[in-house]
Order: C-alpha cells, then structure tokens, then sequence
C-alpha cells in the first residue's frame, strides 16, 4: 500500500514539474535585417547564450562554414553576407541547446529570417499535451493495478 502511494505521490511530482522542464530549456532568438546580419540568442528566461559557437554557411555550401565564432557576452554574433540567397546559421551552447535558421538574402544584400518561434511554441503544445496523455493514462493504469 505505501509502495503505491509513493508511486502516485511520484506521478503527481512529475506531471506538476513537466511543463516548467517545457519551458526551461527553450531558446529564442532575433536576426536583424539589413546589409549585415545580427542574430542574438536567449534562453526562454531571458539570459543571453554567451560565447555559444556559431557556424554560418553560404547558400548551396553546406560542407564548409563561410564564417564562424562565438557569440558576445550579449548572445550575440554578426555576419555579412557575399551574395543571395537561403544562409543556413547555426548555434550550439555546447550544453545540447542549440538552433538552425535559415537566412534569405535578397539581390540588394538585404536580409530577413525565418519566424520559427511559433513552431517551438507548437513543439511545446504538443509535447505538454504528449505528457498529459501519458499521464492520465498512467494514472488510470495504476489505479487499475491498486485496486486489484
């Protein structure tokens, strides 16, 4: 009987601390638009991704990287373009937390991001909504196995 109870007390604990590990291991990031490319990285809390490394790759060549480096202390990291085109920029904290954006340059050298904040929020939904499921399912199933 304790064994059980220990089991659900469990069960509870996980389903309560699930959507905050959700959100603690979010990022979010900005690429300012114009001649030259700024993108700043962020944890979901707000602290910038310092001295993340960073791997910019030019429209067709993704094997070798036309730049590359660390973001500031600010999360953030700077490149100019050489020509049209979808630029792959990639980030990795060294942690597992990291991004892949895609860049189109325009002929004027001018640039815009994609919007991928609303899939990771998408991709938060869905998997809260995952551990509900399971949860409740889990639930039931221990019930079941209690009360047999």
């Amino acid at each position: 009987m304790v064994i059980h109870q220990l089991r659900v007390l469990v069960f509870i604990a996980a389903i309560v601390l699930a959507p905050a590990a959700l959100l603690a291991h979010g990022i979010t990031r900005t690429i300012e638009e114009g001649k030259s490319m700024v993108v700043t990285a962020y944890y979901d809390d707000g602290k910038p991704i310092s001295y993340a490394s960073v791997k910019v790759f030019a429209p067709g060549k993704k094997e070798t990287e036309y730049q590359n480096g660390r973001t500031d202390k600010n999360g953030r990291f700077a490149f100019v373009p050489s020509e049209a085109g979808d630029w792959l920029v990639r980030l990795d904290d060294g942690t597992g937390h990291g991004f892949e954006e895609h860049v189109k340059v325009d002929a004027d050298m001018g640039g815009k991001a994609s919007s991928p904040v609303l899939v990771k929020l998408g991709q938060k939904v869905i998997v809260f909504l995952l551990l509900a499921w399971g949860g409740v399912m889990t639930a039931l199933y221990v019930r079941k196995a209690g009360s047999g």
